[in-house]
């Protein structure tokens, strides 16, 4: 038959009926409470082996009918819950105490072994809000699924504190998501730009590479004599790629353009006198976002600003 998991409360050894957290101080860990998970208890349904068991918190206030939810709850958003294996595998389970792991909104804790019939798993569980982060009393319970891939709760529309971030749906980001290469040079007045995804102003975009060319000319019409040159910008707007020119002068003493309005700024590009724009000429600047990753010379990486997930855990990158 299937798996027969069930929690329970290890101080009276019936079922559990949830775990409630009132008055947590932020920046100081709070009560340990202990739960137990098992798989057919007393061994009488015949349950199959519980295997690729993840535990994933899901909250409430306190006192509330709302539906539980693994996100939206400063508990959860902010992992604010920290739950560890206390002891030994129960019933022969093949486990031992591991440390305090945080969990929450797209964190989650793996057991590391599968459950036979008659097994359990020991857990503890406390608050641990971040300094600075309140939260009202919150019940808490535990979902257990078995999926090795589970789209995060919240992750990929918006900031999960400081965030498992692509920025969709958050006007307040701007990022390149990914890029087919770098803007490259020709060897002329032109450079190549690669193909492009990225969010502006919480907003998805694309665009196919081009080759754009940078006249003789600045931004008011005026022609580059010997000696000078102009700065321009490379800028992704809602609509395409913009090249923005600044005003000539010597060059050395040139200025950077203002710049439009809900753009994000690419890169910048020195033009001068002679035609000819080169790998030097060049810096991009675009800020990448979560999962970007860039190869910048040699074996020099750029790697997005985000959060990266492994074992259950978030780590800043």
């Amino acid at each position: 038959m299937p798996t027969a998991l069930e929690w329970i409360d290890p101080a009276t050894g019936e079922a559990h009926a949830g775990l409630s957290f009132s008055g947590a101080v932020p920046g100081v860990p709070g009560p340990v409470k202990a739960v137990e998970l098992w798989n057919d208890r007393d061994q009488t349904l015949s349950a199959d082996t519980a295997r690729q068991i993840r535990i994933i918190p899901e909250a409430r206030p306190l006192g509330s009918d709302d539906p539980y939810q693994e996100a939206g709850h400063a508990i959860l958003d902010r992992l604010g819950l920290q739950i560890r294996i206390a002891g030994s595998g129960l019933g022969g389970a093949s486990m031992s105490p591991t440390s305090w792991q945080a969990i929450g909104a797209g964190a989650w804790l793996d057991i590391p072994a599968p459950l036979l019939a008659g097994q359990g798993a020991p857990l503890e569980v406390r608050d641990a809000l971040p300094p600075g982060i309140s939260t009202p009393a919150m019940q808490v319970r535990f979902r257990v699924d078995s999926r090795r891939a589970l789209p995060l709760a919240r992750g990929i529309w918006e900031s999960v504190g400081s965030g498992v971030l692509h920025g969709l749906g958050n006007v307040t980001q701007s990022a390149v998501l990914q890029v087919s290469g770098e803007v490259t040079t020709n060897g002329d007045d032109t450079v190549t730009v690669p193909d492009v995804s990225y969010v502006l102003r919480g907003v998805p975009y694309a665009r196919l590479g081009t080759v754009e060319t940078l006249p003789a000319t600045d931004t008011n019409g005026d022609p580059l004599a010997a000696g000078e040159g102009y700065l321009a910008a490379l800028v992704l707007t809602s609509s395409d790629l913009d090249v923005v020119r600044g005003a000539k002068a010597l060059l050395g003493a040139m200025e950077r353009p203002a710049l439009p309005e809900d753009s994000l700024l690419w890169a910048w590009v020195t033009r001068d006198s002679d035609g000819v724009i080169e790998a030097p000429d060049l810096e991009e600047v675009a800020p990448l976002g979560a999962y970007g990753l860039r190869s910048i010379s040699g074996r020099t990486l750029r790697l997005g600003a985000g959060q990266a997930l492994a074992g259950g855990c978030r780590f800043p990158v």
